[in-house]
């Protein structure tokens, strides 16, 4: 049986060697827990505060995330395939090699995000907020990033064939050596946009 962790205060706590998955941490208190390594796949982490919490390898595929805090969170190499974080904020967390393939991230925040080397594939990222995020060498092959405000975005030799940018903000972004074969910049917002002469 799942274990049932929700509306909890476990700010700080170690939760490493814990059997997560498929658990219930909705609103659950977790800022600077270390959940690094953690099977959480499945699980409800909805509305959950990881603020400043360390997930390195954290597994989160399939888990429902819908409005949780990550922010300022270390989830370098964690996976987040086909989970839903629409809503949540991980603003200025480190997200580096995250694996995310097919995750639903409608307007997610991941401003100051760094997500060199991340794979996106096939994700959800309508009307996210990627200000000033860090992109380069992630795979965002056949993404949406419909409407997402990418303004100042590191997107440099990111993999965007196939990517859907129709009515992003790309103001001042750097795609220097990106991969934009098929993808769909219609209605695009692309003033002071460097390296789209390639």
């Amino acid at each position: 049986m799942s274990e049932d962790l929700s509306n909890q205060q476990l700010a700080g706590q170690c939760l490493q060697g814990r059997d997560l998955v498929g658990a219930n941490l909705h609103r659950t208190g977790l800022q600077g827990a270390h959940v690094g390594g953690v099977d959480l796949s499945g699980a409800d982490v909805s509305e959950a505060n990881f603020a400043g919490a360390y997930m390195v390898e954290a597994n989160l595929a399939h888990a429902n995330g819908a409005g949780a805090i990550l922010a300022g969170a270390l989830v370098d190499r964690a996976s987040f395939a086909h989970a839903n974080l629409s809503g949540a904020n991980l603003a200025g967390a480190s997200l580096l090699h995250l694996s995310a393939s097919g995750a639903n991230l409608h307007r997610a925040n991941f401003a100051a995000t760094l997500l060199a080397g991340a794979d996106f594939s096939k994700a959800n990222f309508s009307e996210a907020c990627l200000i000033g995020a860090n992109l380069s060498e992630a795979s965002l092959i056949g993404v949406n990033l419909s409407e997402a405000c990418l303004i100042g975005a590191n997107l440099s030799k990111a993999n965007l064939d196939g990517a859907d940018l129709s009515g992003a903000n790309l103001t001042g972004a750097n795609l220097t050596g990106a991969m934009l074969s098929r993808a769909n910049l219609a209605g695009a917002i692309l003033n002071g946009v460097a390296g789209l002469d390639q």
